[in-house]
């Protein structure tokens, strides 16, 4: 970053440039980025523009006539709640004047280097009961939800295990994805027969990039088509790892001679729907850092993702599903917005999980790698329809009800 600028606007080119920072390292698609950056530029009296690319920003600021630019490696991170919560706090005072540029800037500060709120076994555990718990709402039974959670479990560790030894990280993905498929295959060994297809999926959906997959669509509709375009072969990257890791992991039969067990468990209840309803969001509190009274929002929000999809599904085809459920979705978390004043992201996020076609991607890939090339082919476009129908659904309830702030 450049640090010398001759301006009487010194310290409040480093506010507008530390904030879209930390926005990028907390994962804000490109086009929230713009629009708070124009926002904040406009409140300050200053001019400038901000360019998001995944792996940086390129940000041109200052006063008229006397614009620097300044380049800053700040790749797409994940979300995180909490923090995005206290920078909207921060923007908002920005915006209403309550607060000094310095003592904006000194707070960023303490938010950016503010330690995780959850312990790692935490995180870890929490990465399994998510799992269990989609298993669950795909159909699964006790067999499928245990798999799932055990595979869950194993990636939450790999995960928090990259932060000690970085060079895991890289094949992170593909290792998960083997350990998932072999896994699985395997224990029917022990549980009976059981769906394998489920219990995969369902562990690894965690890094099935469908969400990813959504804002790269999101960004590219907006106009903004490097960073929707680089998003966009980022997904299909970790879909073709997540793919080689399941084709390699799927041979272990040929390696084992894997024989079904004749145990035969019991089966789940129907109200256990109703838990996985309620462990799913609490999963999301602690996957996407929030502070636990924003539980009730998430809870609130997969509701009306799951049961919206539900009901409309006897309405028409899948994508209209999709467009009916994620509108209605975008418009509640526009009402959340407005009344609570926090970010929509901490209702639309979440929501958005449970409708994205990020399982379809999976089959997809699987299907090519069975040389199923027309059925792949299908799934693949399928997938995109899915995609498409979910942010029409999303732009429509911005117009219907436009959001009270960019994030």
């Amino acid at each position: 970053m450049t640090k010398t600028i001759n301006s009487e606007k010194t310290e409040e080119v480093e506010l507008v440039v530390l904030l879209a920072k930390q926005l990028q390292n907390n994962g804000i698609p490109a086009h929230r980025m713009e629009e708070t950056f124009a926002t904040v530029c406009k409140i300050l009296d200053l001019e400038g523009d901000v360019f998001s690319s995944p792996n940086g920003l390129m940000i041109n600021v200052g006063q008229k006539g006397d614009l620097k630019t300044f380049f800053i490696k700040a790749p797409y991170g994940d979300l995180n709640f909490e923090k995005l919560d206290k920078i909207d706090k921060v923007y908002e005072d920005i915006i209403s004047q309550k607060i000094t540029t310095s003592h904006a800037i000194k707070i960023l500060y303490l938010i950016e280097s503010s330690p995780k709120r959850y312990h790692s076994l935490i995180e870890i555990l929490f990465f399994g009961i998510s799992t269990g718990s989609a298993a669950r709402l795909f159909g699964g039974a006790y067999a499928e939800i245990f798999v799932s959670f055990i595979i869950g479990c194993f990636i939450g560790f790999l995960i928090d295990l990259t932060t000690k030894l970085p060079r895991i990280g890289r094949m992170l993905i593909v290792i998960s994805a083997l350990f998932a498929s072999a896994f699985a295959k395997l224990s029917v060994m022990y549980l009976g027969n059981y769906s394998v297809d489920v219990a995969t999926i369902t562990g690894l959906i965690i890094l099935i990039p469908g969400f990813s997959f959504t804002v790269s669509i999101i960004e590219l509709v907006n106009g903004h088509a490097l960073a929707g375009t680089a998003r966009f072969s980022n997904t299909m990257i970790t879909l073709l790892m997540i793919g080689l890791g399941i084709g390699v992991g799927s041979q272990i039969d040929k390696l084992v001679e894997v024989n079904a067990s004749l145990v035969s468990l019991p089966i789940l209840p129907q109200w256990t729907i109703y838990i996985a309803l309620l462990t799913v969001p609490l999963g999301f509190v602690v996957l996407f850092k929030a502070l636990p009274k924003d539980f009730v929002w998430i809870l609130l929000a997969c509701l009306c993702s799951y049961y919206t999809l539900k009901l409309s599904s006897d309405l028409g085809s899948a994508p209209f599903s999709i467009f009916l459920a994620s509108f209605i979705l975008g418009l509640i978390s526009n009402v959340f917005g407005m009344l609570t004043n926090k970010p929509v992201t901490i209702m639309l996020v979440p929501g958005i999980i449970l409708l994205v076609p990020g399982s379809l991607g999976f089959q997809s890939i699987t299907n090519l790698l069975d040389n199923e090339t027309l059925r792949g082919v299908e799934t693949a476009f399928s997938m995109t329809i899915t995609a498409v129908s979910l942010v029409a659904g999303l732009v429509l309830s911005n117009i219907v009800l436009a959001p009270k702030k960019s994030f």
